[in-house]
Formats: structure tokens, sequence, C-alpha cells
């Protein structure tokens, strides 16, 4: 399979910007083997000491409910950035038995297609477990207008997947005030 040529290219702006020499073996017909030796440095403990800034989500407890783990864990690691407290949940079943508090989230996200309900279904029956109105977002691969009409009826916000981050952040501040 022929390659793109760029290996030498990238393997020499590599050497050049580290300050080290670059060595190679190269076989016509096989290929080339780019290297580049840097020298061990002394082992040592690294100390964190900048604190994470704050932002205006600092603090904001956020339910994630979506059948899919690497999304999860996706939302979990963009939120935690900001500085919200995350909670994520496979199902319905799994964010009652992971909600210990009495206190409804700040904010809920939930993917709209769950094996076993809909993000409608888990937001209204979250609401009757709290007994209030909570303020979330269903998130959805399905842009049609019917299902927008049908979420927005319901008196939840909508999100397109794949969800851009800055406009997560702009409706999560939206629904924190």
């Amino acid at each position: 399979q022929q390659g793109l040529g760029l290996g030498l290219s990238i393997a020499s702006r590599m050497a050049q910007l580290l300050g080290h020499e670059l060595d190679f073996d190269s076989e016509p017909g096989k290929g080339s083997v780019f290297r580049i030796s840097v020298p061990l440095g002394v082992a040592g403990t690294v100390q964190h000491t900048q604190k994470k800034p704050e932002t205006e989500l600092t603090g904001v407890h956020v339910l994630c409910v979506d059948n899919e783990p690497v999304i999860l864990e996706g939302m979990r690691s963009l939120l935690e950035q900001w500085g919200c407290k995350v909670m994520c949940a496979p199902s319905l079943r799994e964010a009652m038995r992971r909600c210990h508090s009495d206190r409804a989230p700040d904010v809920v996200l939930a993917d709209y297609h769950l094996d076993e309900e809909t993000g409608i279904d888990v937001l209204q029956a979250l609401s009757m477990h709290w007994q209030q109105t909570i303020k979330a977002v269903v998130i959805s691969a399905d842009n049609s207008d019917e299902l927008r009409a049908t979420i927005r009826e319901a008196g939840y916000l909508f999100l397109a997947k794949p969800v851009k981050p800055a406009s997560l952040r702009a409706t999560l501040r939206r629904l924190s005030r």
C-alpha cells in the first residue's frame, strides 16, 4: 500500500523543533522508519498548583441520560471541564437509582432514543419523582420538525446531534440562571 510521503517531512520538523538528530532506515519497496532519539530526563514529581478557573457553569448539577456509554463519558468530560457536577445514567431506572437526593439537578440532558423509553418519558418521570418541573434538553439525531414540535410541546429544549459544545454551553448557561 502506497504511503502519503509525509513521514520524513513530519519527523524532520519534529527533530528540528526538539533540537535532536533524525535517524532513519529505509528499504525500497517496503517503507521507511524515522527515529528521533531523546535523552532520558531526571524523574521528578509534578505539582499541580494551578486551580481550574471558575466559569458561569461551575457547580451546576447536570444529569445526563443516554444509552451510549461513549456519549455519556464524552458529556461527563466536557461538562466537568466547565465545572459542572455531573451524574450519568443509561436509562430512567438507573437515573432513579443513582439520584439519592430529594433535590432535582439544575439541568437534565436526555437523549431522545433510549433502549426502553424516550427522553421525554424520562423527563416526565423525573418531574413526577421530584414533584417539580425540571429544566431539560432533549438531544436527538432526528432533526425533524415533528420531533422538535413534540419536544417543545412537552416543555423542553432541543439540541441536534452531533451536539456542538458552544450550543450546549449557551443552552446550559440559559437554563442554569
